[in-house]
């Protein structure tokens, strides 16, 4: 009875609906409900979170020595001063692909470390790449640990600087251009070309050192010019262009040259016919020409040098050919050429030659004395042949005696039986 009346009691004083009930609005203002988001969010995100998030920060340049042409690689990390890291905490270098840092290499916060890698050749190139493994500790336990890389990228073009050698060039009197080559400071060797435009070829090539010096001759017929080429480690650094005077004044044309033959003689020892010819060559000084010979006869030639005369007068033998004969008829052309140039041959003199009958002379014979025939010796040795002689003729008589003494016993023997 009680539970009834306490029922009833209750039910009054919440009354049954009617069919058709009015809703209430309930309007919570958003300033309360913020904070409350916020605050969940914070937590949940720090539940979630790790408890660290630190990152270390690598880099990496190269670096090339001019004085040996070789490459050094800087490698470097730094431990940023991250909002939530602590000063408790180290950043220790756990490894590196490129073993550059110690292992164990230990930095504070907002510190950065550097390593060098030495003599990389400078003919390297390509993309060098270094990761890093990091981790942090304060002393008793490792935490977070993290990588990071850098690159760097090499051109293989590291080398020591080439120093171009200064140089001079000059034409002398004697029609030849002397070049002058003088070589700089440097620790490589200076290619030196001496090149005829055109040609394809040096005519000079020849490595000189540092702080030295060369004189080349380059004679006249390579030409007015010459390009001298400066080359250092296979490249081309310099051209100096050196030409000469002019022709007149280098090496001036003789005005006229004459000749004729003089005289002959026989070299009675050697058996040869030797022609002497006289030539003149007339002209500025420093004229000179080159002269050749040439014999010709039923057939037959033969082609000769007699050498380089400048100006004045001069005299010169021309043998006759081997193949001469006395009495031939032979041509004597005698030509020359300016010298060091490549004109055709222009005729000094060409004579008529008659060879003689230039001969040996023999030399004195010895007289000789008859001698007197030595008379044989007819009479017989006192040794030799006679001893042999007479041991045969013992020898014999001993061989008779005993075949007599052999019979005499036989036949006696032969009487006693009988009787």
């Amino acid at each position: 009875m009680a539970l009834d009346a306490q029922y009833h009691r209750a039910f009054r004083q919440h009354p049954a609906p009617t069919a058709s009930p009015e809703r209430e609005v309930v309007r919570v203002r958003p300033t309360r409900i913020i904070p409350a988001a916020m605050l969940s969010i914070a937590i949940v995100l720090a539940m979630a979170a790790p408890a660290f998030a630190w990152h270390p920060m690598v880099s990496g340049h190269d670096q090339c020595n001019e004085a040996t042409g070789l490459y050094s690689l800087h490698w470097s990390v730094n431990n940023p001063n991250e909002d939530w890291n602590s000063n408790k905490f180290q950043m220790v270098v756990e490894s590196d692909t490129r073993h550059a840092f110690a292992p164990g290499t230990s930095l504070a916060i907002g510190t950065t470390k550097e390593v060098v890698e030495e003599n990389i050749p400078g003919t390297t190139s390509g993309t060098l790449t270094n990761t890093l493994t990091v981790y942090w500790t304060d002393g008793h336990e490792k935490r977070d640990r993290q990588t990071a890389t850098a690159t760097i990228n090499l051109a293989g073009n590291c080398k020591v600087p080439t120093h171009v050698p200064a140089a001079s060039a000059t034409a002398n009197s004697g029609c030849n251009t002397n070049v002058t080559l003088t070589t700089g400071d440097g620790n490589v060797d200076t290619q030196v070309d001496i090149v005829i435009p055109g040609s394809p070829a040096p005519i000079f090539s020849e490595k000189i050192g540092p702080n030295q010096t060369r004189q080349v001759a380059i004679p006249l017929e390579y030409g007015k010019s010459v390009d001298v080429q400066l080359v250092q480690d296979g490249e081309l650094v310099k051209t100096i262009m050196v030409t000469r005077s002019s022709d007149e004044t280098c090496n001036p044309t003789p005005t006229k040259v004459t000749g004729q033959v003089t005289s002959s003689a026989c070299n009675t020892s050697s058996n040869v016919e030797a022609w002497t010819t006289r030539f003149e060559v007339t002209g500025k000084d420093g004229a000179s020409v080159d002269v050749s010979y040439n014999w010709t006869a039923e057939g037959h030639t033969f082609d000769g040098q007699l050498g380089t005369f400048g100006v004045g007068e001069h005299f010169a033998d021309i043998n006759t050919p081997d193949w001469a004969t006395p009495g031939m008829q032979l041509l004597l052309s005698v030509d020359y050429v300016v010298h060091g140039s490549s004109e055709f041959p222009q005729p000094i003199l060409q004579q008529p030659i008659t060879k003689g009958n230039c001969k040996a002379t023999p030399a004195n014979p010895q007289p000789q004395h008859p001698s007197t025939p030595t008379p044989m010796d007819t009479s017989l040795p006192v040794t030799g042949a006679g001893d042999l002689v007479l041991a045969l003729i013992g020898a014999g008589a001993v061989i008779g005696g005993t075949v007599l003494v052999l019979k005499t016993r036989k036949r006696r023997g032969e009487e006693l039986v009988t009787a």
